[in-house]
């Protein structure tokens, strides 16, 4: 399972955490820049990915979507790159272990990391 960066986040982040997570992308490096989320969502689940973004409603609308993907959903306000960059990278075992499964379909990772 791969992360990909939805455009609610900047597409620099994949370039910034593919160290931590190889074959990280951004919707916009495979052809998906300004596609609507049903279409992310169907490219997501049919292909491996896991979408990661700041989208609140992105979670709330899976169901509608089968099969749905996994969502990794970033809890914070108007995220900065940095920011996003540095709690993933904080949260990076507990994020391995949610794309290994086991663990439902979203994974919230709020703005200031647990554990």
């Amino acid at each position: 399972m791969r992360l990909l960066i939805d455009e609610n986040l900047s597409p620099r982040l994949a370039r910034r955490l593919c160290d931590v997570f190889p074959g990280i992308a951004s919707v916009r490096e495979i052809g998906l820049r300004g596609a609507p989320d049903a279409q992310i969502v169907r490219h997501a689940a049919a292909n491996g990915w896991c979408v990661v973004t700041a989208d609140a409603r992105f979670a709330a609308v899976l169901p509608k979507w089968p099969p749905p993907p996994m969502v990794l959903h970033i809890a914070m306000h108007n995220p900065t790159t940095t920011a996003v960059e540095h709690l993933l990278r904080l949260e990076r075992e507990r994020i391995r272990a949610f794309l290994r499964g086991g663990q439902g379909l979203v994974l919230t990772i709020p703005s200031r990391p647990t554990g």
